[in-house]
This record gives C-alpha cells, structure tokens and sequence, in this order.
C-alpha cells in the first residue's frame, strides 16, 4: 500500500529587497555646492527593475568628496520594496568667479577730494555654477587711484567685493573730476 506522508510548514511572502546593480550619475557633468538635489539625474545598471531612482529627500551638498544617500521606489510596489544606499559625489564649491558693474551710478561727475556715491549702480557677483546674484553696495570696498577720494583727471574708481575669503574687483568707468 502505498503511504501518504503530510508536512506542514509555515511561510511568509514578503516582497523582494530589488539589487540594481550600479549606481552612478547621469547629469550633471559638475556637481555644485548650489546644485538642487532634485536636479541630479541618477543611473542604476540593472535596469529590469524599473522605478525612479534620487538623491534622498533633505540632501544638502557640500564640497569635496562625501557619500551621499540615494533612494530607489520601484515602479512594482506590490513586489518589491524601495531600498536605499550611498553613492560617493565629487561637489565643487560654488566661488565667487567675478564681479561686473551691470548698471552705472547715477552720479558721475565728481570735485576733487569728493567720495565715490554708488547711488544707482548695480554689481553683479558670477559665480562658478555661471549663477549670478546683485551684490549689496554696502558691502563694496572703493579703491581711488591715489588717496582718499578723486583726484583731477580721475575717470574711474576700482570696486572690490570679498566673499567666503574670495576676492574680486571691477572698475566704475566714464567718471569725470574736476
């Protein structure tokens, strides 16, 4: 006779940790201290396993070279789980690179001995990631060409600006002494 053996066991079904391989970075080319996290375009190399693959939320750049978290949510939530690691980032500080006058002041004809008035002009700091922003006056070193305010002949004064230890100078040009 034949005998009927019976096992009993018990199990879980779970849904599956996805491995997608390699994690690199698609774009951009160079990652800045200024870089939106939402702006990096990450790359995995197993790419049967589809989802959307980012910088993890409240990311925050600083430069050097640091291991920064990334989170994979795959598209088949119902089989596998979103998982998370670490890809290492080479992030370049975003440096002051130039100052430019982008709108001439308002006064241009100028006394011997009378002060620099900056009323009206605009400077525009550029920095590294080609980003550029309006430097407050205020915060603008004047450099005359001899002493401590324009002398006959003068036609310029040279502007500098210093930020986290950078240091940049412009000219204000088209001035006028008499």
């Amino acid at each position: 006779a034949d005998t009927i053996y019976t096992a009993a066991a018990d199990f879980t079904i779970a849904k599956a940790d996805p491995v997608i391989g390699t994690v690199s970075v698609s774009t951009p080319a160079t990652i800045f201290t200024s870089t939106d996290p939402e702006a990096v375009t990450l790359s995995w190399t197993n790419t049967a396993i589809t989802g959307t693959l980012k910088l993890a939320d409240g990311t925050q750049f600083t430069s050097g070279t640091k291991s920064y978290t990334w989170v994979f949510s795959p598209t088949d939530t119902a089989n596998y789980n979103s998982v998370q690691g670490t890809i290492r980032l080479s992030v370049t500080a975003n440096a002051l690179q130039s100052i430019a006058v982008t709108t001439q002041p308002t006064k241009t004809a100028y006394q011997y001995g009378e002060a620099f008035d900056p009323a009206g002009m605009v400077v525009t700091a550029t920095y590294a990631d080609g980003s550029g922003k309006t430097v407050d006056n205020s915060k603008l070193t004047v450099r005359y060409a001899a002493g401590s305010g324009f002398n006959a002949g003068d036609t310029s004064v040279t502007l500098s600006y210093t930020e986290d230890g950078v240091t940049k100078t412009c000219a204000v040009t088209g001035l006028t002494v008499s």
